[in-house]
Parts: structure tokens; sequence; C-alpha cells
């Protein structure tokens, strides 16, 4: 069985649609988890009527943060196999079955991820993130610098999802980085080459928040790196923000954030190269499409 775990705080206009778009997922073994994670929008409304479907349990809880959320999901969960989604994103339909196929292709591999879309609030594409930006195998090295797996794309393995302890319920912002990146430095991780999930861009989301993500970053990149901070970690934060902004539509503020980057060390280019090929190969597609 797969337990699909979906967080979800104050996402009352989004939460019927990504449960929507687990259940019809034609994989047929599953169950769905649901942490109201102390929502006041009126969530837990809409949740009360999913409490008659018999694959869906609803955990509600006071707001602790998505570290207790996932961890309360996992811990009620009854799958082999856990499936993390955030409860304004969208699973496409073949985001089960094609997990799970890679695990079992890959009994080594601990976690398999795919590629993901962004949509706005209202549903509309944004972009198509590319899959020359992902990586399969023994990544904890490149994962220690930047995460590049979007987290409501994953699908782990319960038992090693146990031995690495979870997610840290100290860190409140970033901890899926900090989570994988500790899988991975004991697991083998598979990319399936296929988009999984629908990621929804929120402006009022915590992931939208500047100054927030800059604290955590730091946090985080102090724990990967025992507090010695190489400058190319540092930069690939400042790359890092500057995607943030290009998500709130901020293109010269995003510029600065690169520029900053290339300043603390030119080599996060070479970093994130893939990524900076794929920008400008949609660029200049728009920029035809135009003329």
């Amino acid at each position: 069985m797969v337990s699909v775990v979906v967080t979800a705080y104050n996402v009352r206009p989004f939460i019927a649609e990504t449960l929507r778009s687990v259940i019809s997922q034609p994989y047929a073994n599953f169950e769905v988890i649901v942490v109201d994670d102390g929502s006041t929008d009126g969530t837990g409304e809409i949740l009360e009527s999913w409490g008659s479907d018999p694959r869906v349990r609803i955990i509600r809880q006071a707001n602790k943060g998505s570290s207790c959320a996932r961890n309360a999901g996992a811990r009620a969960a009854k799958g082999e196999f856990l499936a993390f989604i955030d409860g304004d994103d969208v699973a496409t339909p073949q985001r089960l079955q094609s997990s799970i196929a890679a695990l079992q292709k890959y009994p080594d591999s601990a976690l398999s991820y795919g590629r993901i879309d962004l949509i706005d609030e209202t549903g509309q594409t944004l972009s198509r993130r590319r899959s020359s930006r992902y990586r399969s195998g023994w990544i904890a090295g490149e994962l220690r610098y930047r995460n590049f797996i979007p987290f409501s794309a994953i699908t782990v393995r319960r038992c090693a999802y146990e031995q690495i302890g979870g997610f840290d319920e100290n860190i409140r912002s970033s901890e899926d980085w900090e989570f994988l990146w500790r899988l991975a430095t004991k697991f083998e991780v598979r990319f399936v080459d296929e988009c999984l999930t629908l990621y929804r861009v929120r402006k009022a989301s915590k992931t939208m928040d500047l100054q927030a993500k800059a604290t955590a970053y730091r946090a985080i990149q102090e724990r990967l790196f025992e507090g010695n901070i190489p400058r190319i970690a540092l930069a690939s934060g400042s790359i890092g923000l500057g995607s943030i902004c290009l998500k709130r539509g901020e293109p010269m503020r995003a510029l600065s954030y690169f520029c900053r980057a290339l300043v603390q060390h030119p080599g996060v280019a070479l970093l994130y190269r893939s990524e900076i090929h794929d920008r400008l190969t949609q660029f200049f597609l728009r920029s035809n499409q135009g003329a």
C-alpha cells in the first residue's frame, strides 16, 4: 500500500482539487491521510465532506508547522511507501504509479521523485521544469549545495523514512531540504522523467517570504556544513532567493540576487548551468513566438 500524506494549512480554495487529484489515481492500493495543521480559513469545513470516503483519514492538530504535520501523517500511515504532497498542489494521473514503479525497479533506492510544472492560483501553467536539472543515484554531494528535488513529487520507502527519524520538528522552513539531504547521505534516490505534480505558486505561501527564506537557507546551510559554509553555498542561497523573486514577478530584484551570487562565487554559474540553459531556451522560444 501507498500512504499519501497531504499536509494542509489555510488552503481552503485548493484542498478539494488536491484530494480529487489523489483519489482519482489509477494506482489502486492507496490510502490518503490529510493533516490539517491548525487551519483558520475554513479548510477544516471542506475536509469534513471527505470524511465519508473510506480511503481518506483526517487528522487535526494545533498549528505546529510542516515538519510536525508530515510526521503526524507518517505515524498514522499503514503503507510501505509514503507519498507526500502539499494541500495546494495537484497530483498528475501517473503520480503514484510511476513513483512506485521506479522504486520497484530500483530496490536499493529509498526515494523516487519526478518533474513539476508550476501553476498559478487559478491553475494556469506558469512554466515547465526541464529534466536536465534533476539527478539520480548518490546525490548528497550536490544536494548539500542546492535542493533540486520538488517535495510534492516525492515517494519514499517508509523503512528509510523511519531509519533517518523523519522530519526534524525544530525546523519550521526548508525542512524538506534538510530531510532529503539526510536521506540522500544513506540511500540512493531515483528521478522519474515525468511530470508528477503541478506545483502551485501562491504569493501568500511561506515559500514566497524572502526574509524568512533567507533565514531558513542560512540555518540549513549551517547544519549541512557544520557551521563552515563555503562561499559557493552562500551564492547558491542567493540564486534561490532570486528564483523566488521571479515567481513573485519581480525580475529586477531577481537580477540583483543573481548578480550578488556571482560576486559571492562565480563558480555558482556552473552549479546552476542546467537551469541557466533552460531559462535562456524558454526566453528565446517566447521571443520567437512573439515575433
